[in-house]
């Protein structure tokens, strides 16, 4: 693995990926993404590089200095673009996953990867409604939901979707929060919650009441939180371009009392404040593995205990890759946009409409990974990965099973059960339904029911 910088200065084979952000809420990126993937679905339905080029410098080369100053661009130009042909030396043993944006099918049938397909819904009981999903965390018994935008809850359901309890963690005393910023399942599979206005994490036990509070020692605001394995510190993500604490990086690795001990990630700070697209998971664990992610960057990261950031895979986008410095090449020329509160995201993307790269949304089991990625119209795809043939199966704007179960598949998956190569995403009958042909044998039962929260899970082979 190739360990990440953190501060000090950076050349150009030094990891200069920086992304992800920020003031567009997660729950807004999430929904956002599912209706420009229906929107693509619909659409299915009915209906280069720039290197540096020597012709374009003019110098006499008979003097020692210009023929000096000749030697360093044409260096600087084979380190830094004809490597990527090559291979991409500087990501060292990093995994390559080639992408070709070009050849994106709209629609493909994966009919053949798929060994299951199971809906089925969530009970709700009296006064435990959720109105929105953000988070699915799965253990080997339940299955725990969390609904950061409406009704702040966290509700758990055992594995076919029976009501167990809901969770009171919002409220006053030394077992309760101010609100929830983010949960999540630490190493021994128990359940963590964070909030930074009241500076602690409530750690929960097998019976899902509070075990014990973990304190901060000062104020940090985070937006994403999780445990580091074989170790009592945490790993956190600030959530795009808020910075911590006043200084402009993303990623810090933090001790038992929440204090900040390494970061990494750091960005231009004329960007601090800027508005991107956020992943909904940045950071997830499969098994003792965690796994980092951001919008745009094409480096996926393993979190290291020794606390930094390992580059696992290097997405290597070879038509029209957008620009490895997209920050000051595209951001801070329409820097007014980007920091302006009321302009839409729709303007926001116009800008990087042209180039290819990471849709910010990965999701991997012990076989496969779902990822997305966004072509030059800046409309979305998704790619599956086989990890052990290190091969691209298929890519496409539509992936449909129309064998037994006549449907598109929701590719924004929430959560996996990492050993039995089991995808799952939850949402409302209503969205669910337009990825269901009439023909679908769930078609019937999530029309009845268009407000319940259905769950869907899909087995690979």
């Amino acid at each position: 693995m190739v360990d990440y910088f953190f501060k000090f200065p950076i050349d150009c084979k030094k990891i200069q990926f920086p992304i992800s952000a920020c003031n567009i809420g997660a729950d807004l990126a999430f929904w956002m993404q599912t209706l420009f993937q229906t929107l693509a679905i619909w659409q299915c339905r009915t209906g280069a590089r720039t290197n540096l080029s020597l012709n374009s410098f003019s110098m006499t080369l008979s003097r020692p200095c210009h023929l000096f100053a000749f030697l360093v661009i044409v260096m600087y130009s084979f380190s830094c673009s004809e490597n990527h042909e090559q291979g991409s030396p500087e990501w060292g043993d990093a995994e390559r996953i080639v992408i070709d944006a070009s050849s994106v099918a709209k629609e493909v049938d994966i009919s053949d990867l798929i060994v299951e397909i199971q809906v089925f819904p969530l009970e709700e009981a009296q006064g435990s409604m959720l109105g929105d999903v953000d988070k699915v965390l799965l253990t080997e018994d339940y299955l725990l939901v969390y609904d950061r935008t409406e009704t702040k809850k966290i509700i758990v359901f055992d594995r076919r979707g029976k009501f167990v309890k809901e969770l009171e963690v919002v409220g006053e005393g030394p077992d309760k929060l101010v609100q929830i910023i983010d949960c999540w399942l630490n190493d021994k599979g128990n359940l963590e919650v964070y909030d930074y206005a009241s500076k602690k994490v409530l750690v929960y036990g097998d019976n899902f009441e509070v075990q014990r509070a973990i304190y901060a020692r000062d104020r940090i605001i985070f937006h994403y939180l999780l445990n580091i394995p074989d170790s009592d510190g945490y790993v956190a993500f600030s959530g795009g371009y808020n910075g911590v604490d006043g200084d402009p990086l993303r990623v810090a690795f933090l001790d038992n009392e929440l204090a900040v001990q390494q970061t990494a990630l750091p960005f231009d700070s004329l960007l601090m404040g800027a508005s991107i697209n956020v992943p909904i998971n940045p950071l997830f664990r499969m098994g003792n593995l965690l796994r980092f992610y951001q919008h745009f960057d094409p480096l996926i990261y393993t979190v290291n205990p020794a606390g930094n950031l390992d580059v696992q895979y290097y997405l290597d986008y070879v038509h029209r890759p957008l620009p490895k410095d997209f920050e000051r090449e595209l951001m801070l020329g329409n820097l007014e946009l980007f920091m302006d509160p009321e302009s839409s995201y729709e303007e926001r993307q116009a800008v990087f409409q042209g180039y290819t790269g990471f849709g910010g949304q990965w999701m991997e089991s012990k076989d496969y990974v779902f990822f997305d990625s966004f072509d030059v119209n800046h409309d979305p795809y998704t790619t599956i990965y086989h990890k052990g043939k290190k091969k691209i199966l298929t890519q496409g704007g539509d992936l449909r099973e129309d064998q037994r179960y006549h449907l598109s598949l929701p590719t924004h998956f929430q959560a996996a059960d990492a050993e039995d190569n089991r995808f799952m995403v939850v949402m409302p009958g209503f969205l669910l339904l337009l990825y269901l042909s009439e023909e679908s044998p769930f078609y019937e039962q999530v029309g009845q029911y268009p407000e319940t929260m259905f769950v869907m899970e899909v087995v690979l082979k």
